[in-house]
Parts: structure tokens; C-alpha cells; sequence
């Protein structure tokens, strides 16, 4: 319900933040009175783990806004997609003061009810050691009200529904108990990197918060690398009855505390940090732009730019804007699944031999290589979006995408240019760009994780982080994407696309599967011919987000390991025969059917060509 800017006081010369109430909310009571409570909660609470609210104002026509403390850190969330699961001494220091800020807030007669990794931050204090800061208490409630601000007068669910206690879908009471029991899953993701309740979709993953106990640590920690007491605690705190909790945050605390031993981890807190920090999104000098302008396209152009700096006129002081980002709280979980109906044909027409047994898969291609053997140059553009103005937000995408990029780059020699979060505009413009950078014999990759959505019977959509739940105006269609990849000049193109729905890329079969008796004369077959072709990580259906390792979707997770494991010319029928069972063991393990898809572009051009992986050690001895 919030647009969120980072901003510099012009007198007091201090960051702050601003939290603005989105103009297409301002007229929802519903929203306006949520807004306003957690202005009125926040502005009693003043303690050094919680975000501070420093103003708050309502405007004549009803906009309104916060100036909030602005924390120089990042979220437990980012920490997770970015940098993985952080040490033992990180988590118990999470706990220490996580559990001070709950204890406080309890005792001021609050329930958070939406604690999460997002709603976490580690920050740098005054004298530069970490910190805790608890954010976002907009659907905070005071301890024995009515359970009506917790429904909309619609009946959806408000929160975070794979962070929500058991409570939360019954008709028992929410007190303080409810956040020890979101905290304790918090705690157990971080330790481990796996999200401990069992269920794919809305409706698995609250039976699974009701009915189904905790993955056991057993399964996540196999070398016994936390310690039994500290596992006990935590599953505690994941009781299915809040009576068999702990009483209270500090009693959770206390049990915490011998173990913690004083942790301060300052320099690991320092590192994610800047690892994680993201550079300011700046918009162009002189735009002045009223907040409370009514104008939806004029609060969007503020989030494009990445010029200078701005001017954003907020009451009396003004201040300066520093960067504008919309944050979109959400996840996305697995739709109810659609039968696969074609993914059984595309294995058997296009790789004529199902993969376990293919006869190619064991061939290789490695040192020497032939000096006239070209594979020509490599560029890649790898787009990750998690970040959503108006969809819910995604978990792994953006953490997919650098790890895409790094191995691209480092083992194979691409030149990679990385989006991250990006509009239609600028992943269009990127590929307008390609074209005068490739040439004949070059190759070109394109990496999609991010939303995908079929709207029409046959059309498949990418999604930007700028776009509208009903609008396809600021969707990518496949028509658009065929159409700029089959006007590229390079040899070869392919498209990794980790998106829901992504083999709806996939066009008609051109040929069989290839003789694979000479190996080397294959490779120079497909060297003389173009390719247009798509792996995408499933078939017409939704597809997991989030893998049982939590870091990475399912597909990346598969697809990095291949990538990294390789060693020889690898072509992109040999990867998706690699990968593609695995990938859909491993989602059958989540309850899911996704099966991964290997054919050329629908009308994207491809001429029988075929995308070779080689190595960049192979390269340099060849050349």
C-alpha cells in the first residue's frame, strides 16, 4: 500500500525514509485506517531494534505519508537470496536482539504479525557495529482487539500467509505467541537455508503450518553443524499449539542467550551488507515532482532514471529525493497444477532418445581442439526480477540471475550485461542494443527468471518488475521477444527462461535428433547453420520459485550445477539431457509437476544450429 524513497533532510543534512500511501489506495478506508495505525503504533515505540517514525502527515485530499529512520543495511531476506545461509554466530546474534525488539513490543502490548526475513534488517549502528531493526508494523495489533483487522472486509488474508502461525487460520486469539512462532521459522531459514514448512501452494502451506511438523533438522543440517540444544529451542518456538511455546520473546531470549556467548559478528554483518547494498536508482536533475500528484505515469518515470538526483517537494521541509523503488511485499507460491500435456511430445520428437540413455550424453569434446574449430564470441544478457511494483514479489529470481551471470562469465567467457529488477523499457532497449554489438559467428544468450503469465490461449508474457496485474500494456509478449531475437545478426541464439508457462516459447520440431557416432563432425554441422532455440524450466504449467534448498528455484539450482560441472563442448540439447530428470525429481519432492522443455523459437528463425557451452580454458588452448 506504500511507495518507499530514500531521502536526504536539506537543513538537518540526514537520511530518512519516506513511506508514501499509494494514490490508488488513498480512497480505501480499509487501506487509509491500516496506514494510519501503523503511523499511531510506531510513533509510541522508541527502542534501538525497531525503525523509528519521525513524521507523519495526512494531506487535505488524503494522501498521506511517513519520514522513517532510514537504515543503512539490507534485509535478512536479500542476505538469504544473495549470500546464502550465514554462520552460526550470525543467526544467535539475529536471535539476541530480534528477540529484545519482540520482547519490547509485547510488552508495549503489540503483536507484529508479520515478522519474515523481509521484514528484518541487519544495519550499521553509530559507532558501526551491526544491529537488528524490526520493520514494517502495518498490520501490527494491539493484544486482545478484534481479529477484524486481520481479514479485509473481502476475506483475503493479510500477511505473509508461509510466516504465519497456525493461529492465524483459526478462530483462536492472536497474542504475542503468534511472532515467536514466525520468528522460530525465520531463525530456522536463516540456519539453514531451507524453508521448514511443508506445502507448494496457499492451501498446502497453511495445512502444513496446522497439521504437518517441521522438516527436521536432521534432513537441513545432516552434519550436525547447529547444535542440539539450539535445534530444540527453535523447534520449540514451532509448536503447533501456542501453549507448548515459549511464555514470552524474553523468555526465548534467555533459553538463547548461553549459546549466543555475546556473538557480535561485526565483520561477516559488515560484509553481506555491502554485498548485498544495491547502488541508488537516481532520477534526472531538475524533475520536481509533487508525491502527492495524482498522476501514475509521473511516480513511475521517478523509478527509471539512473542519472542524477531529484527534487521532491513533501509539505515543509523539502527534501531530496535519492532514490525512488516501489517494494511490493509478497511471494509467489505454486499455482494448483495444470496436467503437462505436450512435454512427453517435445522429448520424444525432438530428442528422439529419453535422456538417461541418450547415446550422446556421455560424448565428449575436450583438449585438443581443432585450430579452425570457430565457436566465435559470447555475450549474454541475464535479466532477474523479484522486486514487483504490482505482482507479488519473488524469492529467487534476482539471486538466480547473478549466479547465472558469475558462471557465464567466469567459466565461459561471456561477456554478460546483468538487469536486475528491470522495466519493459529497459529490457527492450538492452536487446535493441545488441544488435549493433553482434556479429555473424557470434552467440548470443538471453536469461529470464521472473513472472511469466499466459493471458491469452496461446501467448505467453514475461513480466517486468513495472508490470499492472491487469494491464498486458508493460508485459513482453513472445510475439515481441521471437521478433527481436530473429533480427539479431548472431550464428546462434538461446533462451534459458525460468518463468511460469515459459515453454509456451517453444515452437514446432525442424529435424530429429542428430547421428552422434563423430562427435567433432557434429559440432562442425551446427557451427555452419543459425539456431533459435529455448530451454525453459517447465512446460505450459506454473513452476516452483523456490527449491527445497531455498537459495536458488529448482531449475537454477540444476542448471548452475551442470554449468559449473562441465568441462567439454556442451550443447544446449546435452545440458537439457543432463538436467531435465533431475529437475523434475527434484519438484516432484515439492509436491510439484514441472518438467523442463528443449526446442527451437516459435517462428524465431532457427535453421537447424545448435548453442555450444565451451569452456573458456578450451578456448585459450584452441586459440
Amino acid at each position: 500500500m506504500g511507495a518507499i524513497y530514500k531521502v536526504r533532510h536539506r537543513h538537518l543534512q540526514q537520511d530518512r525514509v519516506i513511506k508514501i500511501m499509494r494514490p490508488q489506495v488513498s480512497t480505501d478506508a480499509d487501506f487509509e485506517a491500516r496506514f494510519l495505525r501503523e503511523a499511531q503504533l510506531e510513533a509510541t515505540l522508541q527502542h534501538p531494534y525497531i525503525a523509528q517514525l519521525y513524521e507523519f502527515e495526512i494531506a487535505p485530499e488524503g494522501s498521506a505519508y511517513m519520514v522513517m529512520e532510514f537504515i543503512e543495511g539490507v534485509t535478512l531476506r536479500q542476505i538469504l537470496e544473495i549470500a546464502g545461509p550465514p554462520s552460526l554466530e550470525f543467526c544467535l546474534f539475529v536471535a539476541d536482539q530480534g528477540l529484545e525488539a519482540l520482547a519490547y513490543l509485547h510488552s508495549c502490548g503489540f503483536v507484529h504479525r508479520d515478522i519474515s526475513p523481509d521484514n528484518i534488517m541487519v544495519g550499521v549502528g553509530p559507532q558501526g557495529e551491526p544491529l537488528i531493526k524490526v520493520i514494517d508494523l502495518g498490520i501490527a495489533k494491539k493484544t486482545g482487539e478484534s481479529r477484524e483487522q486481520q481479514i479485509t472486509r473481502t476475506g483475503t488474508f493479510i500477511g505473509k500467509v508461509q510466516y504465519a502461525s497456525p493461529e492465524q487460520f483459526s478462530t483462536t486469539p492472536i497474542d504475542h505467541r503468534s511472532d515467536l512462532y514466525s520468528f522460530g521459522i525465520v531463525l530456522y531459514e536463516l540456519m539453514t537455508g531451507v524453508y521448514p514448512i511443508l506445502g507448494h501452494d496457499t492451501n498446502s502451506l497453511i495445512g502444513g503450518h496446522l497439521f504437518k511438523p517441521p522438516v527436521a533438522f536432521e534432513e537441513t543440517d545432516p552434519r550436525g553443524e547447529i547444535p542440539v540444544a539450539l535445534r530444540d529451542l527453535v523447534m520449540k518456538s514451532l509448536a503447533k499449539q501456542r501453549e507448548d511455546r515459549f511464555a514470552a520473546a524474553s523468555e526465548f531470549r534467555e533459553a538463547i542467550l548461553p549459546l549466543a556467548a555475546g556473538a557480535q559478528p561485526r565483520g561477516e554483518a559488515l560484509r553481506l551488507i555491502d554485498l548485498c547494498r544495491s547502488e541508488p536508482d537516481l532520477v534526472p536533475t531538475g524533475a520536481d515532482i509533487d508525491i502527492f500528484g495524482t498522476e501514475e505515469t509521473r511516480l513511475r518515470s521517478q523509478r527509471i532514471g539512473l542519472e542524477t538526483e531529484a527534487t521532491v517537494v513533501v509539505g515543509d521541509p523539502t527534501v531530496r529525493l535519492e532514490r525512488g523503488r516501489s517494494k511490493t511485499w509478497g511471494w509467489l507460491v505454486a499455482a494448483l497444477l495444470a496436467v503437462v500435456l505436450v512435454a512427453t511430445a517435445y522429448r520424444t520428437w525432438w530428442l528422439d532418445a529419453d535422456p538417461a540413455v541418450d547415446p550422446m550424453a556421455n560424448l565428449e569434446l575436450t583438449l585438443p581442439l581443432p585450430a579452425d574449430l570457430d565457436f566465435g564470441r559470447y555475450y549474454a544478457l541475464v535479466i532477474g526480477n523479484d522486486d514487483y511494483r504490482f505482482l507479488p514479489r519473488l524469492r529467487t529470481a534476482v539471486a538466480d540471475a547473478r549466479a547465472v551471470a558469475e558462471v557465464l562469465e567466469t567459466q565461459y567467457g561471456f561477456e554478460v550485461t546483468p538487469l536486475y529488477d528491470a522495466t519493459r523499457h529497459r529490457i527492450f532497449s538492452e536487446l535493441e542494443a545488441f544488435r549493433d554489438r553482434l556479429g555473424p559467428t557470434d552467440n548470443f544468450l538471453v536469461y529470464y527468471a521472473g513472472h511469466g503469465q499466459i493471458y491469452s490461449e496461446d501467448s505467453l508474457y514475461w513480466q517486468p518488475v513495472d508490470a499492472d496485474v491487469d494491464s498486458t500494456v508493460n508485459w513482453l509478449a513472445t510475439d515481441d521477444i521471437n521478433h527481436e531475437l530473429k533480427g539479431l545478426p548472431a550464428r546462434n541464439v538461446l533462451v534459458i527462461a525460468d518463468s511460469c508457462y515459459a515453454g509456451a516459447l517453444a515452437g514446432a520440431v525442424t529435424e530429429e535428433f542428430p547421428p552422434t557416432e563423430d562427435r567433432l563432425a557434429y559440432v562442425r554441422q551446427k557451427l555452419e547453420r543459425s539456431g533459435r532455440v529455448v530451454l525453459a524450466s517447465g512446460n505450459e504449467q506454473p513452476v516452483a520459485d523456490a527449491s527445497a534448498e531455498g537459495v536458488h528455484s529448482v531449475f537454477a539450482n540444476v542448471l548452475l550445477q551442470q554449468l559449473r560441472d562441465n568441462d567439454t563442448v556442451l550443447d544446449g540439447k546435452l545440458l537439457y539431457a543432463r538436467l531435465v530428470d533431475e529437475v523434475e525429481r527434484r519438484a516432484a519432492a515439492l509436491a510439484l509437476e514441472q518438467r523442463p522443455v528443449y526446442a527451437p523459437l516459435d517462428s524465431a528463425g532457427h535453421q537447424g544450429g545448435e548453442f555450444f557451452f565451451v569452456p573458456t580454458n578450451l578456448r585459450e588452448a584452441n586459440s
